[in-house]
């Protein structure tokens, strides 16, 4: 899974840092409306629930970055959306 570090901030956010799956770099994103706890469990596997369900009040973003460790920076970098063709 790589390297993750929980840092509390102020009032109810978190930074998360976690290794990119893609780049292996190390990422940092700012969490909000999650708490350390939250976060540890479901880092753990302890809790098994799908991220969306752990965490329905993040972003789509926030919940990738919580599974890969991919900015959504990184994203649109590394992985384009597919056109469609006709």
């Amino acid at each position: 899974m790589g390297t993750t570090k929980l840092i509390q901030g102020k009032h109810d956010t978190v930074f998360v840092q976690r290794t990119s799956n893609i780049t292996g770099k190390l990422n940092m994103m700012n969490i909000s409306g999650a708490t350390i706890e939250s976060l540890e469990l479901y880092l753990s596997g302890e809790d098994s629930r799908m991220v969306q369900d752990a965490f329905p009040l993040l972003s789509a973003e926030e919940r990738e970055f919580l599974k890969t460790g991919i900015t959504p920076e990184e994203w649109a970098k590394h992985l384009p959306p597919i056109k469609e063709t006709k």
